[in-house]
């Protein structure tokens, strides 16, 4: 079976974020990366640039299909993904995550 290339050879729409990473990391920018996987037709976003979006709020939908997305932090902004997010994907495997479930930490700015 060919390799698939997921990330580029799909469906993609970007929404730049400003997230709120807690103190002295209150306007962090960040990329929300929708992948429409197989059979999407469409990305739809039931936000729009400048909206507040609250933890857990929905931000749009995938029309049919497979999907995936992906977020885009600066380094600066220090996103450590948990141990076992980094593990399965260094061995190139998907992760089920759903909504509510941790899947990093931000390290705190120190006064």
């Amino acid at each position: 079976m060919p390799e698939l290339d997921v990330f580029t050879m799909n469906k993609r729409s970007i929404m730049l974020l400003e997230a709120n990473l807690g103190p002295g990391k209150e306007r962090t920018p960040v990329a929300f990366v929708a992948v429409g996987a197989l059979l999407v037709g469409s990305i739809a976003w039931s936000k729009m640039p400048g909206d507040r979006v609250a933890k857990g709020e929905e931000i749009g939908w995938f029309q049919y299909g497979g999907s995936t997305v992906i977020l885009v932090f600066p380094s600066s902004a220090g996103v450590k993904f948990d141990d076992d997010l980094r593990a399965t994907s260094k061995q190139r495997m998907e992760t089920l995550v759903r909504v509510g479930m941790e899947i990093a930490t931000v390290a705190t700015t120190t006064a």
